[in-house]
């Protein structure tokens, strides 16, 4: 999920699916006309009315969503989710705010329905404890996997994942001599598993986009990058990335054809 997220749309559906993206505590900045009555702007085929009602409507369902508004100045606005909906599930009725999602996982993010209802937080953000801070959380064993919320990832297995991926950047680095000169700066990981090709490059001068391959396998394992404290998305290879062409330096493929050999 995302810590914080720039919008333009003020509507109550689409900020329905902003508080889907948003971590625990994350950030959503409101930056366009009409952001308040209070400014000067128009717009095309705008009047005071309309702008009124609709800062009003995107008002009212920011405090249904038990947003908390930290910022109102001029055409910036800033809310921030909760941390959890527990301080706020005895307002929910009162406020008339959306229903939970009833059969919703969390961490599901390919081809999700937008649909009026609000998403449950993962169950680890609850009661997973506080992250290490940055740079012990990336060595730190993820709260989803120290509390077993993914079936079949031990600590265990963890662990040796890290220990393979350190002694195999170490022989990378004896191939790519270049890796400590700059020369690489955008890297992928196609099939990045617990994060932890990304997390041995730590002491290369570059920034890795760890891929999670959707629809491939069980193991959903985004959290646990995140909980790391790196950066990654789902993708389907055999669809295109949504990036500019020829924007990585490096593309790191490891076991990503075996994922689609049937496809």
């Amino acid at each position: 999920m995302f810590h914080g997220l720039l919008m333009l749309i003020p509507d109550g559906l689409y900020m329905l699916e902003i508080d889907r993206l948003l971590r625990p505590g994350g950030y959503w900045v409101m930056s366009s006309p009409p952001i308040s009555w209070k400014s000067p702007y128009k717009g095309p085929n705008k009047t005071i009315e309309n702008l009124d009602g609709e800062q009003l409507a995107m008002e009212d369902t920011a405090n249904k969503l038990c947003w908390e508004k930290v910022s109102d100045k001029g055409t910036l606005s800033v809310w921030r989710k909760p941390i959890n909906h527990l301080h706020c599930a005895q307002e929910a009725e009162f406020l008339r705010s959306p229903p939970l999602c009833t059969e919703d996982d969390p961490d599901t993010a390919w081809y999700v329905n937008i649909s009026m209802c609000r998403t449950h937080l993962p169950r680890v953000e609850l009661d997973g404890g506080p992250l290490e801070k940055w740079p012990q959380r990336l060595a730190t064993v993820p709260p989803r996997i120290a509390n077993g919320e993914i079936k079949g990832m031990s600590i265990q297995a963890y662990k040796h994942d890290c220990s393979v991926w350190r002694r195999r950047v170490e022989l990378y680095g004896t191939y790519l001599k270049d890796l400590s000169h700059r020369s690489y700066r955008n890297v992928m990981d196609m099939n990045a598993g617990f994060g932890s090709f990304a997390a041995a490059m730590l002491k290369y001068p570059v920034w890795v986009m760890n891929v999670v391959p959707a629809n491939i396998t069980d193991n959903n394992t985004l959290g646990i990058i995140y909980e790391r404290g790196l950066i990654g998305t789902y993708m389907d290879w055999c669809e295109a990335f949504s990036t500019y062409p020829r924007t990585y330096d490096l593309i790191h493929a490891n076991g990503v054809f075996s994922l689609y050999i049937n496809k």
